[in-house]
């Protein structure tokens, strides 16, 4: 019998991946709300959908549901966390993945931030991560395996989105110059 994670889990990605194989770039920043907002329906309190800015040093919230007052994150703050998810890798930190050693840096931050779950997943453009997927929640538990896998999978389509909408938008400047 399949679990309540796992049918959330498909109905969201196959929502998702509808709306991001038909993106195009006239829509493509609202179609990413609709991305973010769909995230809270699989799990979780918020989602992020972040930026990487001053060469990795800083986060900008591109899109956040629900909103939120704060439009960036110091990643200075979450060392750990900032540097696997540049490294192209996935965080997951839960009662069954507590914040280890290597994550221990940035555990004051998560605290301060009433995060006891969080899930991120990076987004790739042209070979470089570019920001990355984040789901928090600030009730302690597990993450379903189906909900890190749904991210993670979330993180990959949106990364395809964002390179074919760029490929996209680059054309339609060359043509403007000719």
């Amino acid at each position: 019998m399949e679990s309540e994670a796992a049918r959330r889990a498909a109905v969201v990605l196959r929502r998702i991946a509808v709306r991001l194989t038909r993106v195009d770039s006239a829509v493509f920043d609202a179609v990413l709300t609709l991305v973010v907002a769909d995230l809270v329906d699989l799990a979780g309190d918020r989602a992020l959908l972040v930026e990487l800015t001053d060469g990795g040093r800083n986060a900008a919230i591109s899109t956040a549901w629900p909103s939120r007052d704060d439009k960036s994150i110091p990643l200075a703050a979450l060392p750990a966390i900032a540097m696997t998810l540049i490294a192209g890798e996935s965080v997951v930190i839960d009662d069954a993945n507590p914040v280890h050693e290597f994550f221990a840096s940035d555990e004051a931050a998560l605290a301060d931030r009433h995060i006891a779950q969080l899930i991120a997943a990076p987004i790739w453009r042209t070979g470089s991560v570019v920001g990355g997927l984040v789901l928090e929640d600030d009730k302690p538990g597990t993450w379903a395996p189906e909900t890190i896998a749904a991210i993670d999978t979330i993180a990959q389509l949106v990364s395809a989105a964002a390179e074919r909408v760029g490929d996209e938008r680059q054309r339609q400047v060359v043509e403007r110059e000719r």
